[in-house]
């Protein structure tokens, strides 16, 4: 609705869904999860102090998660740095936080406050050693964002060696093409070397359906960026993956992905 400009009409459906949330025979775990999820909601629209309204009546603090990562991936667009610190360290599990001190270091940067954004980025990268060690991919998953976040901020090197730590292909291939596209934004001439190394990451992927779905996330984010050109070329790579999977269900879920990823790119054009 609200994509589509039906703000009041959305606004209604959130109320609703809040008053539901008082419904005598929800339990209390279920009522805190819901009104998590309507917060997370809100604060994605940048509806932020309703947001945090909403998490004060949640009593399960780690059900406040979804809320609060929302906020702070929100304070990228809308530059909340000072609330958004506080939303990104009551996150209690460090998995989570080390993502949303990542987002919050991006929007301190671009706001000017270079010297916050190092602090937020040295605290993430310090909870990444908090992770528990079984939870690889969600390791290597928040050492990502982390990369991100140092690739928005310029610190190219730094970007790079945190990339190279990702055991996880897809996430590395999808780490240095942000940075790739960072540094051609820069004017760096970096950028084709780190492009090369994007994509010989994920030429290591052993899984056909898993290579063409890291290609089409690499050919959204630059569609995202503005490169077109680069987008299309890299859709192809990813359809040519797909097209050559044997087996008949696995290359339907590509092609199917590869379907939706192509409806993104159209609406992605100017």
């Amino acid at each position: 609705l609200y994509e589509n400009g039906a703000d009041v009409a959305g606004n209604d459906i959130l109320r609703v869904a809040v008053d539901t949330t008082h419904d005598a025979a929800l339990e209390p775990q279920d009522r805190d999860r819901a009104i998590g999820e309507v917060a997370a909601i809100y604060a994605k629209l940048g509806q932020s102090e309703t947001a945090r309204a909403l998490m004060t009546s949640i009593g399960d603090p780690t059900l406040r998660r979804q809320a609060l990562m929302a906020l702070a991936e929100k304070s990228m667009d809308i530059g909340e740095p000072p609330p958004a610190i506080q939303d990104a360290t009551d996150v209690e599990d460090s998995r989570y936080r080390v993502v949303a001190l990542s987002y919050v270091a991006i929007a301190q940067y671009r706001a000017g406050n270079i010297d916050a954004a190092r602090e937020s980025v040295d605290r993430a990268r310090a909870d990444i050693d908090l992770i528990d060690p079984r939870f690889t991919y969600a390791k290597a998953f928040a050492v990502s964002r982390v990369a991100a976040a140092l690739s928005e901020m310029q610190n190219y090197q730094d970007a790079a060696n945190a990339a190279g730590e990702i055991e996880d292909g897809g996430l590395r291939a999808q780490s240095l093409w942000h940075l790739a596209s960072v540094q051609a934004r820069e004017g760096s001439p970096a950028s084709a070397q780190t492009r090369m190394l994007a994509r010989q990451a994920a030429d290591t992927i052993k899984s056909d359906l898993d290579r063409s779905w890291t290609l089409s996330r690499l050919a959204l984010s630059s569609a995202d960026r503005g490169e077109t050109e680069l987008a299309t070329t890299t859709f192809d790579a990813a359809l040519a993956v797909a097209q050559q999977i044997k087996n008949s269900f696995s290359r339907a879920t590509a092609l199917a992905n590869l379907a939706k990823t192509l409806v993104q790119l159209d609406a992605s054009r100017p």
